[in-house]
């Protein structure tokens, strides 16, 4: 059984909640974690809205994290999340720069969780 966070509520993090449900795993968005926390995303009926990630990685029962931000961001939550052991479905790109992207790399080398890069145009015919 997998908990599932999706961090960010925009328009990403509105089709990563879609996705999620699509596949029959839309109960398990245990949060929405945003800045500026909206309404609930209507595919994440169940979710909890939370404005700072350590919230979503103190709960165990959160193993992946569907990271959907602005891409300043990303590295950062990634390496974070990465740290913690959750798995990350991180929206492209990785990063800003080399060293950002690079920091990604090491995280994931360091931890035993996935790392997946949302490149959904590979997926379309």
């Amino acid at each position: 059984m997998h908990g599932i966070a999706i961090v960010g509520a925009g328009n990403m993090g509105r089709a990563h909640a879609e996705a999620w449900s699509r596949l029959g795993l839309g109960d398990r968005i245990r949060y929405v974690c945003a800045r500026r926390p909206r309404a609930s995303l209507p595919y994440a009926p169940l979710a909890r809205v939370v404005t700072e990630l350590d919230d979503v990685l103190g709960d165990p029962e959160v193993d992946i994290v569907s990271i959907c931000t602005p891409t300043p961001s990303h590295a950062e939550l990634a390496v974070r999340a990465l740290a913690a052991g959750r798995h990350v479905l991180l929206e492209k790109p990785v990063a800003l720069d080399l060293p950002g992207a690079e920091a990604v790399m090491a995280a994931d080398a360091a931890s035993d969780a996935t790392l997946m890069v949302a490149h959904v145009v590979r997926f379309f015919a």
